[in-house]
């Protein structure tokens, strides 16, 4: 045996293994007639490793003789064998011992008691009394041992406590690696409060019931990947199950407005001033130089990695797509679009100027858009030939089948009205796809009578609206040495209340347009409910983040809770509205097809290399 020293834990005595009735063997490194004991345990397990002798009691009726005095071996030079790191409780076998002990004829051909039809770890049978040897830890009633799974609360399996340190690997700040349990048959997310504004109306609830911020106690039972029922609060039997205590339960976000090729440049490529055109020169100085496939690549891939720890199921991104970077940027986004399938449903819109359609590049980026699966989009602003660039690109859209996505008024400026050009136009091709129009800002700082008549338009076009509150707010009425008087918001309440479909996204993150953000769509939520008011109460609004946005870019099935819905659910501590946007709720739990993910977050440090290099050459 060289230097490693074996254990006996329940399977074989560590003593002699053809003489049961014996006392385990005084010397552990005296050769056995039968080889080594079945199972090593790793000494970790123990301060002081343990011999047992369970050979005469295992599996009878303990009498009232004392337990036997177990004898204690200094260890201090033994190595465990490699074998025995593999698993912390249960390390392994040797390699001619490929099955269970207890499913197995032993050294003298002699088969144990259970049998061969028992399978599993070299525990007794859950239903019989188990000898004093094992530890405290695992001699338990044979009520506890018929489930094993005593902590069920986050899908995962119990583990006893001794092995828990070795097997579960802490990180910093308690950050813990989470588990997936296997898949169960169904599970329970019992006392939960849940929006009314987020259920359908045939749910078995009485949804007359919600307390005056629109919230209801219910219980959620997920079979599969879908949501079976939703139901009132009742007792629920077995250990299949979460206590929500009264926690909030949302659907995950979906994000329609975002710049994920644009996304953590900030720390190479940061805005000198803080402007709008400050911002505009940056991305452009940085994407001459750095926007290879590798690096866009990567950041786009770090940029879904935070937005699905997050909650987040649906993303559009917008690609920056003047020629040439529209062949790098589209087949990445398609190869992206593939990769992150059945985690987040991603779309892309192209944005460039208005003006560029004017100039004979429209079919070429459409050809490639179509190409790819994508939504045909640009960035209107007042200019002569307005409407003509319009048309065009109305034209392409229809004669390919895409829908259609605008960057329009992203100022304050009252006579900026190119959302009004762009409804017109809508009406005018009798475009058949979805419009949608982001940003809007100077529609809120026109007249009033002009800007409901343009209200009025853009009902008429079946345009919907998306604002970006939290980079708007940042961008808008920046001056130096001035405090800003504006927030830079679009009027969400008045389009709301005109029918108009709404929403709100995250927009940029950390890139020269807003340098922070991190595709948390409880973020958005928080911060769009703060800025634009949106509270008194929250109610409805809650569905700004997420079923308002799932319909305005046609998936129906997200953002909602429904019966037969898929089971994309956020589980949070917040019990009601303040408590939910009073805190960033980082201990969230993230259900994704009826399990919990990890929802650890990707560490900036990933992308360190990235930040310098080829940057430098472009800022000298």
């Amino acid at each position: 045996m060289g230097g490693n020293q074996f254990l006996s834990f329940c399977c074989h005595p560590a003593g002699y293994a053809n003489y049961r009735h014996r006392a385990a063997d005084p010397d552990l490194c005296g050769q056995h007639p039968s080889g080594p004991a079945d199972l090593c345990l790793d000494r970790r397990l123990f301060s002081n490793p343990l011999q047992h002798d369970p050979g005469s009691e295992f599996g009878r009726s303990q009498s009232a003789q004392s337990i036997p005095a177990l004898r204690r071996l200094a260890l201090a030079n033994a190595l465990a064998p490699a074998a025995s790191r593999r698993h912390a409780l249960l390390p392994g076998w040797p390699e001619d011992r490929r099955r269970i002990g207890l499913d197995r004829c032993d050294r003298r051909g002699i088969r144990r008691r259970l049998g061969r039809a028992r399978r599993g770890t070299g525990l007794p049978h859950s239903g019989i009394r188990l000898p004093p040897q094992h530890s405290t830890h695992v001699r338990r009633t044979a009520a506890d041992l018929r489930n094993r799974y005593s902590d069920f609360s986050d899908l995962q399996p119990a583990v006893p406590s001794d092995a828990e340190k070795v097997a579960r690997k802490r990180h910093k700040a308690g950050e813990l690696i989470v588990r997936e349990k296997a898949e169960q048959q169904h599970t329970w997310i019992t006392n939960a409060k849940l929006p009314v504004a987020l259920l359908e109306p045939d749910t078995a609830l009485d949804l007359q019931s919600a307390d005056p911020e629109g919230l209801i106690s219910a219980d959620i039972r997920i079979e599969g990947s879908r949501i079976a029922e939703i139901t009132p609060p009742a007792r629920r039997q077995g250990k299949e199950q979460i206590d929500q205590r009264e926690g909030m339960i949302l659907p995950c976000f979906v994000d329609m407005h975002t710049h994920i090729d644009k996304g953590h440049i900030w720390p190479r490529k940061p805005n000198p001033d803080g402007t709008f055109d400050g911002a505009l020169s940056a991305v452009l100085e940085d994407r001459e130089v750095n926007w290879d496939a590798a690096d866009v690549r990567r950041r786009m891939d770090f940029s879904l990695r935070c937005a699905y720890a997050h909650g987040t199921a649906a993303l559009r991104t917008h690609l920056d797509s003047s020629d040439p970077q529209h062949k790098i940027s589209w087949p990445l986004f398609a190869e992206m679009r593939e990769e992150w399938a059945g985690r987040i449903d991603l779309q892309a819109a192209s944005i460039l100027g208005i003006d560029r359609f004017l100039e004979g590049f429209g079919p070429e980026l459409a050809d490639q858009v179509a190409a790819c699966g994508g939504i045909l989009g640009a960035v209107t602003f007042m200019m002569p030939g307005l409407d003509e660039a319009l048309d065009i690109i109305f034209q392409l859209a229809a004669d390919r089948g895409l829908d259609l996505d605008f960057h329009s008024d992203e100022s304050l400026d009252p006579e900026s009205r190119s959302l009004r050009h762009v409804a017109e136009a809508a009406i005018r091709n009798d475009f058949p796809g979805r419009v949608v129009c982001g940003h809007c800002c100077s529609i809120a700082y026109q007249p009033p009578e002009e800007a409901e008549a343009c209200l009025d338009l853009l009902l008429e076009a079946k345009i919907a609206i998306v604002s970006l509150p939290m980079c708007n707010m940042y961008l808008q009425d920046r001056a130096e040495q001035r405090t800003p008087h504006a927030r830079g918001v679009t009027l969400l309440r008045e389009m709301r209340n005109w029918g108009i479909p709404v929403a709100v996204a995250s927009d940029n993150t950390r890139d020269p347009f807003y340098g922070y953000g991190d595709l948390d769509g409880l973020e958005v939520l928080r911060e769009a409910i703060r800025i634009l008011q949106l509270d008194c109460p929250v109610r409805e609004w809650v569905s700004v983040m997420t079923r308002w946005p799932a319909d305005i870019i046609g998936r129906p099935d997200l953002g909602r809770l429904a019966v037969g819905g898929p089971a994309d659910l956020l589980l949070f501590d917040g019990r009601n509205y303040s408590e939910l946007l009073s805190r960033p709720e980082s201990g969230r739990r993230v259900i994704r097809s009826g399990r919990i993910i990890d929802s650890s977050l990707p560490d900036y440090r990933e992308l360190d290399d990235l930040m310098t290099g080829k940057s430098l050459k472009g800022a000298a």
